[in-house]
């Protein structure tokens, strides 16, 4: 097999441990790496961001942060959710979504966020709406100021 001509490759460190790697420029990328271990390290550490398979920013975050997925060492959680659970000064429950307005999903600018919840009253009885709606008063009231 004939060598690639040298003006065809580019020389760049690993994003992790700095090991120069030689890639031909088709194959270049911002995030190089040398191997998957520094890869998935990288994923893996803390206030390190990547954009995951589905377009969004994850970060690292130490494995007790609330919402975090965890793996061995670190944990790793949605960058707008943990943009909206700071803006909230709470954990955001299984009922909750973080919409991006303009539909960037890399865009997790506080004013680019909203809130929203997928609750709804499990039944049709007004004494169980009632209840549904001081629940979600209680939950939401102090966010919305009049």
């Amino acid at each position: 097999m004939a060598a690639r001509h040298p003006d065809s490759t580019v020389s760049i460190p690993c994003l992790r441990c700095g090991e120069v790697v030689t890639k031909a420029k088709s194959q270049f990328s911002e995030t190089t790496f040398c191997s998957r271990d520094c890869h998935y390290g990288y994923k893996r550490e803390l206030g390190k961001r990547f954009v995951n398979s589905s377009g969004y920013y994850v970060i690292g975050v130490p494995a007790d942060y609330p919402g975090a997925k965890k793996n061995v060492k670190y944990g790793q959680i949605l960058e707008h959710r943990k943009v909206m659970q700071e803006m909230i000064g709470r954990p955001l429950t299984g009922a909750e979504n973080v919409h991006h307005i303009n539909g960037v999903r890399t865009d997790n600018r506080p004013e680019n966020l909203e809130l929203w919840s997928s609750s709804q009253p499990s039944g049709q009885r007004v004494q169980e709406k009632v209840q549904w709606a001081r629940e979600m008063l209680a939950l939401y009231g102090d966010l919305f100021p009049e």
